[in-house]
């Protein structure tokens, strides 16, 4: 428990014409503080309801060892470094019994109803602890003398590119499902070829990075134990990430990670208010799908906009109960000019971070952004390169937002605490220049849907560095043609964002409190009400109130989380402020916010810590916000606050 105690002292310049801040004191009476009821997120996408979630973390449930992995591939055999230029795959018996082969089907693509099948005929049986090599008849004889081989005829030829590969239990079960490509190679002499990629780790085989390029000297170890045996962190816990429409008869449910394997689908379901419908969960339509698909509900209105929820407990593939939330759904109809629009632009985000293009959906009406292209163009309008290509069909819900990029994980490392489901990868995702250029919104019929110029020369000219700032629209309503349309980012932190920010990392509930001070963003807000738009519907804190301290969050103990959060507002764009904390000495304890661009809105946040990251001593603490305007105009506010720690 906490008892904390203000003082605020208010001193400055004239802000305003015809205003001036003058000092004065406002008594803040004994608070005491009992922990606060935690209040989780909206849902995924806005429904019109609005209603909020609390993610369910299930028990830890260790899974059972799987009775059949693939282990090792070799999908580019040339030039060989050692090894016959034969393509073959390895699969092995990781478990103790005797699996027996006769059944099980080898699939090689994605969507289940393209894929290459072939079926094992032969009686055969892998022992405990074996490897066997599959390959085609023609690379049999060459692979023999490296261990067991398993003739499948016909063997469906390996993609250099990439592809997915899974094994098929006999009754139907996906049991592994791999998907591949050069992006596993860190090396470039071994992605030319020659060279296999092995499961470094047999107990977390739904991990990506488990996939590693072979160190054995001839380039792979078929029917062997692999050239690296390693022990890698599980993957986080997968969060329901949202809901989408795959196809006219088929809804799914994406979560942020592969699903433990074999799922029984009699035991989830949607129900979708309003109206209590309910879907059915249907075999999935592609192999290693991160989630699960339902059959849609005959009589869903396109006008409707319904809250999803999931019935069932679903596991990881490291056997961590999955975290569940509401999500929005809505059939989608024909977009048009009056709803998506190109909210916010990263075309120069900084070195090892990747561009991005944020879209906000101002309408009232749902729409499918796997049917909308994106095109970058000269300024004149002449298109130069464009993006049609999606991973998965994406609903845009009114209100929600939606945040194309080339690369997915890079975008949430750039900004851990957004909300994973809004990120939209895009493979084709036009580069975005650092000169003036215009961005353009077809939809599938080639209609314009929205246009937007940028202009490295429209950031802010008193910023040190552009680098890692974006560019966003201060009113998505206005004109995106139009220099004042557009501001660069500032500092703005959004107590919602902790909640993603802890599930991305594969937190639980009791983790979502810690990770109040890493929600600060600088340079960018995807996903989320941009920092400079003006018509929020914060109430404003008016003369001389810039400035105004919420005391009864506040860090007290490691057991007690909550940062104090100072939230302020400036009459207009292109403020400067930081905040610092000192003692009762005078001594600077931390620098809470360093000093930068903020928006016109927002938060700032201290954790309680001093610079080394120590809890404080309990006592009395002076918060001390300064802010200037390129302009002339300066102040200063300060407040203090005083901790107790009750035990």
């Amino acid at each position: 428990m906490v008892v904390v105690v203000g003082v605020e002292m208010v001193e400055g310049v004239e802000l305003v014409e015809g205003v001036e801040l003058v000092e004065g004191v406002e008594l803040v009476e004994l608070v005491e503080l009992v922990e606060p009821e935690l209040t989780l997120t909206p849902t995924l996408t806005p429904a019109p309801s609005h209603q909020h979630s609390h993610p369910h973390t299930h028990p830890f449930a260790p899974m059972p060892l799987n009775p059949l992995l693939i282990s090792e591939l070799l999908f580019d055999p040339s030039p060989s470094v050692g090894l016959p230029e034969f393509e073959y795959v390895e699969w092995h018996n990781p478990g103790p019994d005797t699996v027996e082969l006769r059944g099980w089907e080898w699939v090689v693509g994605e969507e289940v109803d393209k894929a290459k099948r072939v079926k094992v005929v032969e009686g055969v049986k892998l022992a405990a602890g074996e490897y066997i090599i599959v390959c085609g008849k023609g690379a049999a004889e060459a692979l023999r003398p490296f261990g067991r081989v398993l003739v499948l005829d016909p063997f469906p030829a390996l993609k250099n590119t990439g592809d997915r590969l899974t094994l098929i239990d006999p009754e139907g079960r996906e049991v592994h499902s791999v998907a591949y490509s050069t992006g596993a190679y860190t090396d470039a002499l071994k992605a030319d070829g020659g060279w296999s990629l092995e499961l470094s780790d047999l107990s977390n085989f739904c991990s990506d990075s488990a996939w590693i390029p072979s160190e054995d000297p001839t380039g792979g170890t078929p029917g062997r134990a692999n050239s690296r045996s390693l022990t890698l962190a599980f993957p986080p816990a997968p969060v329901l990430l949202r809901a989408g429409l795959y196809d006219s008869e088929t809804m799914f449910v994406l979560f942020s990670g592969p699903l433990e394997p074999g799922l029984e689908m009699n035991n989830y379901a949607v129900r979708l208010q309003p109206g209590g419908w309910v879907a059915e969960a249907v075999p999935p339509v592609r192999y290693g799908f991160p989630g699960l698909f339902f059959r849609l509900p005959k009589g869903l209105a396109d006008t409707t906009l319904y809250t999803l929820e999931l019935s069932g407990a679903p596991c990881g593939c490291g056997g961590t109960g999955a975290l569940l939330r509401l999500a929005g759904f809505s059939l989608p109809r024909e977009p048009d000019s009056a709803g998506v629009v190109i909210n916010e632009v990263m075309f120069d985000p900084g070195t090892g971070n990747p561009e991005w293009v944020e879209l906000f959906n101002r309408g009232t009406k749902t729409v499918e952004l796997n049917e909308m292209i994106l095109a970058r163009a000269d300024t004149s309008g002449s298109v130069i390169s464009f993006s049609n290509s999606q991973e998965l069909p994406f609903l845009m819900l009114p209100g929600s937002y939606a945040v194309l990029t080339a690369s997915v994980s890079g975008l949430l490392n750039s900004y851990p605490d957004m909300d994973p489901g809004l990120a939209c990868g895009r493979t084709d995702m036009p580069a975005l220049s650092n000169s003036a250029s215009r961005l353009i919104l077809f939809d599938r019929f080639q209609r314009v849907i929205d246009q937007a110029l940028y202009d490295p020369d429209w950031h802010y000219p008193y910023l040190e560095e552009t680098a890692g700032v974006s560019l966003e629209r201060v009113d998505p309503q206005a004109s995106g043609l139009v220099r004042g349309s557009w501001f660069s980012a500032g500092r703005q932190r959004d107590v919602e964002t902790h909640y993603y920010a802890s599930l991305h990392r594969g937190g639980t509930l009791a983790d979502v409190e810690t990770h109040n001070n890493a929600s600060l963003h600088r340079g960018g807000t995807p996903g989320y009400r941009n920092s400079q738009y003006l018509n929020n519907t914060s109430p404003p804190l008016t003369t001389p109130h810039f400035f105004l301290l919420t005391p009864h969050l506040y860090a007290g103990s490691l057991a007690d989380p909550v940062p104090v959060v100072v939230r302020y507002s400036f009459p207009e764009r292109g403020w400067f402020c930081g905040l610092e904390v000192f003692d009762q000495r005078g001594a600077r304890v931390r620098v809470a916010e360093p000093f930068g661009l903020a928006g016109v809105d927002g938060v700032m946040q201290w954790d309680g810590l001093d610079e080394l990251n120590r809890l404080v001593p309990d006592g009395i603490y002076l918060l001390v916000a300064e802010y200037r305007h390129p302009s002339g105009l300066s102040g200063r506010w300060k407040k203090a606050c005083g901790v107790v720690r009750v035990h």
